[in-house]
């Protein structure tokens, strides 16, 4: 349980007069429950121990430590009321209140009041016997009031530090430092934080009361390499207090030195540690001897606390600095990035922006939070209610969504907006944390576009095609460079240069291809390149930067020919033409408001015997290519497209005056308000194919004829992966089935109970390619079963 738990019970569940007996005077010395000490009183100093249990400090009074124990361990006791006087001393009383608190179980609370007749029997036992030595007869009511007095201004240091700004956290440090320099009669008082890295203290903060008392400047780093032993000493003591280290046994302590090097005989040491981690040192410092510095210090456990406020204040000062750099590389980065985030206010139903979002929506960078209302309103109409209706099945069920939508500015420019919404319950009683971030995806969108159809006639080039970002790193290859290079993982993620590798003399590097190129536009440079199979060719390299949208560099092109020799080269040039012009996929793109007129068409058109630059030039339509018969199979689906492809097969006009048939891919491209402005695919010539498929089913026609003119037999014709696809005979109603049962069947679905005659003989028959026999019985009756192969 931590401190501001005990402050919550206070404040919650007790009175008052919680920490107070029948008598208004008594004094709070202890609360804890049954598994940790919560608090315990400097007035019982002479038990205090940070690793004590509460049944050591109660140990002095008989009979105590049972009781408590028996109300902890009884289920059916609430409330505990104990008086007790000390075994020693019967001058000292305590008593023990036990309640039960909601939400924390059971909790002891001890009093107490030390009655006597003079003040100095009261130091006596307020502090050790070594500390009442030394107060000789000076009066112990002084003494605690310092205490206290020292308590109250080490509370004033820790609202101080609080309520601090930036700006002001030095100067509460400092005042801080100078307030215990001068209670405790120092003349230094240092705060030096622990580099681990470089194995030194360094001094953060420094308050000399005497500016000219003759001593060294600490403000510099003292190194700590090799002083193990010091910083165990440290860990394990918690507080070091030398009064004359004149007198010390070993006077050749690290610290012993440090201190004797800077001029100080008395000192004092406390390490200031986070998450079990040396932090740093609060130290103070004398040149001359302190007879009350020493273990027992009578504000030790002050000095202590306040040696972790200055370990809190600087965790604080270090976390807000990093937030605040975080904030800026955040804002800094979302820019670079065309990305933006915002957070909603439940409480005011606002919406919080990052500059990145400001920047997107071409908002005033001042502004950091706007109304729902106009949030939404950035949003097109065509856009917002799906948008809308995303959000709210966001926080119906609690999940983050996504989606897209186009944003037009003032200019009228589109962006294409991508967005995540993510909803988080935070508590029980479904309170809601809502943010989401927004990405301008504009330049992708061109380039995915552009890549698409691009992509696929790059695919059919013969020759090596890398595509790199701005650090020469591959984003995209054909898969004649994959093959070429022979990359690892294909390609994708390692460098151009870790393919190749240019052996030229005087050397050059892809570099300086990519600067020539830069600062020309273009740079086709024939160099000697070391491959990854290991063979040094000649290459012609073509160097061209990528751009976008806004003219901004992203990417270069590599275009990487072998040129064995230059004859080879120009064989493989012309082979390269040739593959294309005779590809049998020919791709094309139609405008279908213009009554489908061709506006692109590759060179292999001419397989159909017509002219590609012709078929654009003259603005001629496909449509008049397509058998009038085929005109409602080609423009039936794209009238009102609702699929992303289509595939069908019509007839296409070739030059010489017949018809033949093409297997088509078309899909949709659309503008900005969901209008089809083209049509892009590819076409293919399946004229066998279709010839083949005809025979087929004249095949299998010729096969229901003859199975159905033959009495007490079905005949069965099964494809390559032993699917049926022809069932036909006079035994079906014999056997309880249908025809249509088979067809599209295998094997291994259609027979569950003759399966293991039936399979084996078949595969036996398709293995040795001949025809084989066997008997079978099947609903009481015999039947002779035949397989026939047929190659």
């Amino acid at each position: 349980m931590t401190g501001l738990d005990l402050i919550l019970i206070m404040e919650k569940e007790f009175d008052k007069d919680l920490f107070q007996g029948d008598e208004k005077s008594l004094d709070l010395f202890l609360v804890f429950d049954y598994s940790q000490v919560i608090f315990s009183s400097d007035n019982w100093q002479h038990q205090l121990s940070e690793k004590n249990s509460w049944d050591t400090f109660l140990s002095g009074f008989s009979g105590l430590v049972n009781e408590v124990n028996s109300f902890f361990n009884n289920p059916n006791q609430s409330q505990l009321q104990l008086s007790s006087t000390h075994d020693q001393n019967s001058e000292f009383q305590i008593s023990v209140e036990g309640k039960s608190v909601e939400g924390k179980g059971k909790i002891c609370i001890v009093n107490g009041k030390y009655h006597y007749s003079e003040s100095q029997k009261a130091a006596g036992f307020l502090l050790d016997n070594e500390q009442s030595a030394t107060l000789g007869q000076e009066d112990a009511a002084a003494i605690l009031r310092r205490k206290m007095k020292f308590d109250q201004q080490i509370n004033d240091v820790s609202t101080a530090f609080l309520n601090a700004s930036e700006a002001e956290w030095d100067k509460v440090f400092m005042t801080a430092l100078s307030m215990v320099v001068k209670s405790q009669n120092a003349e230094v008082g240092n705060f030096f934080y622990v580099n681990h890295e470089l194995q030194q203290l360094e001094c953060f903060f420094e308050y000399k009361e005497k500016a000219d008392n003759g001593a060294i400047k600490a403000n510099k780093n003292i190194s700590i390499e090799g002083q193990s032993d010091f910083l165990n000493n440290l860990r394990a003591s918690g507080f070091i207090a030398v009064d004359d280290l004149r007198n010390l046994k070993n006077r050749n302590s690290y610290e012993a030195i440090i201190a004797e090097k800077l001029g100080f005989v008395a000192y004092i040491i406390v390490p200031i540690f986070a998450e079990n981690n040396l932090l740093g040192l609060f130290t103070l410092s004398n040149s001359e001897p302190q007879p009350n510095w020493n273990s027992n210090h009578i504000n030790r456990f002050g000095i202590k606390q306040l040696a972790d406020v200055f370990g809190a204040a600087l965790i604080n000062r270090s976390t807000k600095s990093k937030l605040f750099r975080n904030e800026k590389l955040l804002s800094s980065t979302e820019i670079l990035a065309k990305s933006g985030s915002w957070r909603l206010q439940n409480s005011g139903r606002k919406i919080f922006l990052s500059k990145g979002m400001n920047k997107i929506f071409n908002l005033d960078s001042s502004n950091d939070v706007i109304e729902i209302s106009d949030f939404l309103n950035l949003i097109p109409v065509n856009d917002r209610k799906l948008v809308k209706s995303k959000v709210q099945g966001a926080l119906k069920n609690r999940k983050s969504v996504s989606g897209e939508f186009v944003f037009s500015n003032t200019n009228g420019k589109e962006k294409h907006i991508s967005y995540v919404i993510q909803v988080n319950q935070l508590t029980s009683q479904s309170n809601l944390e809502v943010f989401g971030y927004c990405n301008d995806i504009t330049e992708k969108k061109t380039v995915e576009r552009r890549l698409l159809f691009e992509s696929q006639i790059l695919a059919q080039v013969n020759e090596p095609i890398y595509v790199t970002d701005l650090n020469l790193k591959v984003v995209y290859m054909n898969e004649v460079a994959i093959f070429e290079g022979e990359p690892n993982q294909n390609g994708h993620g390692g460098k151009i240069s870790d393919f190749f590798k240019i052996t030229n003399e005087p050397p050059i590097s892809f570099k300086e291809l990519v600067n020539k190129a830069s600062a020309s536009g273009i740079c086709v440079e024939e160099v000697q390149i070391l491959d990854n199979s290991g063979h040094i060719q000649p290459y012609e390299v073509s160097v061209k930067p990528i751009q976008n949208a806004e003219v901004e560099k992203i990417g270069y092109s590599f275009l990487v020919r072998n040129l064995t020799t230059k004859i080879q080269g120009e064989k493989m040039a012309k082979k390269a033409k040739l593959i294309i012009e005779n590809s049998a996929a020919i791709l094309f793109e139609v405008e279908p408001n213009e009554g489908f007129k061709i506006s692109y068409i590759t060179e292999n058109i001419n397989q159909f015997g017509y002219v590609s630059e012709d078929l654009v030039r003259d603005s001629v339509s496909l449509m008049d290519f397509i058998h009038p018969d085929d005109h409602c199979v080609f423009e039936k689906e794209l009238i009102c497209p609702e699929k992303a492809q289509y595939n069908r097969e019509y007839r296409i006009l070739s030059s010489d005056g017949n018809y033949r048939w093409v297997e088509d891919k078309i899909r949709p491209v659309f503008d900005a308000e969901g209008k089809v402005v083209l049509y892009e695919g590819l076409l293919q010539d399946v004229t066998e194919r279709k010839k083949d498929r005809l025979e087929i089913e004249k095949i299998q026609d010729r096969y229901r004829v003859l199975a159905s003119n033959i009495p007490f037999t079905n005949v069965f014709l099964i494809d390559k992966n032993y699917r049926y696809l022809v069932a036909e005979g006079s035994n079906f109603t014999n056997w309880g089935f249908e025809k249509s049962y088979f067809i599209g069947r295998t094997l291994k679905e259609v027979h569950t109970v003759t399966r293991k005659v039936v399979e084996p003989l078949i595969l036996e028959a398709v293995e040795k390619k001949k025809t084989l026999s066997d008997l079978i019985t099947y609903l009481e009756r015999v039947y002779e079963l035949t397989a026939k192969p047929i190659f």
